[in-house]
């Protein structure tokens, strides 16, 4: 399967879902979210309490995670990259349920942490999570890595604008066959 089909194949909303359930509960809500709203791994995990907007249904992206040597370090991000992301129904729900169960208290307190609150990190989360969830759904591993969930709504978005254009040169082409007869 090559990297593109990958990408597809987490476009699908029930294989969305499936994942969501093979991975421990602490990580439902960070599959539904990285696929539904495209945050990036780094956007994600960075995330803090007080920027989740829950009732409203958003979410502030002011920071990113990076791993240095050192551990995880958290950056702000430039004015071109800061922003809001709208959250849907169900993502909002399951963020909801995320935050009162697994999420410290503090306004600062990271939103997704391991299980001993500690800051993730993409290659443990891969082999430890990502992976065994692939593996859980039947999804070839080496295709999917956990970014192909964030790109997946590019290509869904991608494969809807081609079909809406397809429709209206369609549309388009048999109004002018119409009217040359």
């Amino acid at each position: 399967m090559s990297p593109v089909s990958g990408r597809i194949a987490l476009a699908n909303e029930e294989t969305v879902e499936a994942l969501g359930r093979a991975v421990p509960a602490r990580f439902y809500a960070l599959v539904l979210l990285l696929r539904f709203t495209g945050l990036r791994w780094e956007e994600a995990v960075a995330l803090r309490r007080r920027r989740c907007f829950v009732v409203e249904g958003s979410i502030e992206v002011a920071e990113r995670a990076v791993l240095t040597a050192s551990g995880v370090k958290f950056r702000f991000l430039s004015a071109r990259d800061y922003g809001w992301v709208a959250v849907r129904g169900d993502v909002r729900d399951a963020l909801a349920v995320h935050l009162a169960c697994f999420v410290r208290k503090g306004r600062n307190a990271l939103v997704f942490t391991n299980e001993d609150g500690a800051s993730l990190v993409r290659r443990a989360f891969e082999a430890d999570v990502w992976r065994p969830a692939l593996t859980a759904v039947g999804l070839p591993e080496e295709d999917h890595g956990i970014d192909t969930l964030g790109t997946a709504r590019l290509w869904e978005w991608m494969h809807e604008t081609t079909a809406q254009r397809a429709s209206l040169r369609a549309g388009s082409n048999q109004r002018q066959g119409a009217t040359n007869e």
